[in-house]
């Protein structure tokens, strides 16, 4: 079983990770960045000629869809983190189940913060910087990678995924791979809106697998235990 104590050291060190990603963040906020847009690999090329969207317009919209399409893929990991363990009856899972989500969450934010700031990788939209109604500020230009879009909407699928596969019946397999095409939705979207390389939203995507797979063996194992 995990302690109150255990639990509240875990959540004390997803509260530091979280503070070190805001202040890399704000100190990244501090600097003037040049971000490089030449030497993008082949495939980013070849990928963004074909699912870039054709007018600043569309790009627009394919930003805000993956916006709301992020949001409501969280919206239901979370609410399924509650929610799972009541209706079935088991109280004691819900400190668990929502300590590791946070955690799986957290450690996916902070991760990709850090990366963006450590990389300083060009989004894709530098190379039309005269195509865009908004200005190709040097700062906000250098976050491509990896997508935290990506990242966090595959965490948040692994994470109903890992849940609702133990259980196995038609409607938690629905969830599950509603979760998915919306998490797949949103990387692609993000290549559409050009703010990402194809690249970026791989890595992105693989690392949140990970994070929320991560996730559902570390409940499994409090079941386990208690």
């Amino acid at each position: 079983m995990i302690t109150n104590r255990a639990q509240n050291l875990g959540m004390r060190a997803v509260m530091c990770v979280i503070a070190i990603s805001a202040l890399s963040s704000t100190a990244h906020a501090q600097l003037d960045w040049e971000p490089e847009t030449p030497g993008a690999p082949t495939i980013d090329s070849t990928v963004r000629a074909a699912l870039r969207g054709g007018t600043e317009d569309v790009r627009g919209r394919a930003r805000t869809v993956s916006d709301v399409l992020l949001l409501a893929t969280l919206g239901v990991a979370i609410t399924d983190t509650i929610l799972d363990p009541l209706s079935h009856d088991d109280p004691d899972a819900l400190g668990p189940s929502l300590f590791f989500g946070a955690s799986a969450l957290a450690l996916t934010w902070t991760l990709g913060e850090l990366v963006k700031h450590a990389t300083v990788r060009a989004r894709p939209y530098t190379l039309a910087c005269d195509e865009a109604p908004f200005a190709c500020d040097a700062r906000a230009a250098t976050l491509s990678f990896y997508s935290l879009h990506a990242a966090l909407a595959a965490t948040g699928a692994a994470m109903v995924c890992a849940r609702r596969s133990a259980l196995g019946d038609a409607w938690d397999t629905g969830i599950c791979i509603g979760s998915i095409g919306a998490a797949a939705a949103v990387a692609l979207l993000r290549i559409v809106g050009d703010m990402h390389h194809a690249t970026d939203v791989v890595v992105g995507a693989l690392l949140g697998i990970a994070s929320g797979l991560a996730f559902g063996a570390l409940v499994s194992s409090s079941s386990e235990l208690r």
